[in-house]
């Protein structure tokens, strides 16, 4: 159920902004996309959606990407942002990267 939660909770917000963005039916499913994602973080820019997500279980050694206009058709992304060595410090052992959060500037 914890893994199934955000993606529950993401469909509804997606579901809101669908119906305030575009006009006639769209449906969504859930999860929306194929995969173990978690901690999802969205933006809009000109009618595309992009989704930065963890990879799960627990992180991963890099974040993911994906881009729809359409919550239908996906594209992942592979981006030089943040990976684990980038990330990493004097304590972070084998903890992965996760938790992305992205803001439109």
């Amino acid at each position: 159920m914890k893994k199934i939660l955000p993606f529950l909770i993401i469909g509804e917000i997606l579901i809101l902004c669908f119906s305030g963005c575009k006009s006639g039916k769209v449906k969504i499913t859930n999860p929306i996309v194929d995969g173990y994602y978690a901690d999802p973080s969205i933006i809009c820019d000109k009618g595309v959606y992009y989704i930065y997500a963890t990879k799960d279980p627990w992180g991963g050694n890099d974040l993911a990407v994906l881009e729809t206009s359409d919550f239908i058709h996906f594209t992942s992304h592979k981006i030089n942002w943040p990976s684990k060595r980038a990330c990493k410090s004097p304590n972070s052992n084998e903890n992965k990267v996760w938790a992305p959060s992205v803001v439109k500037g």
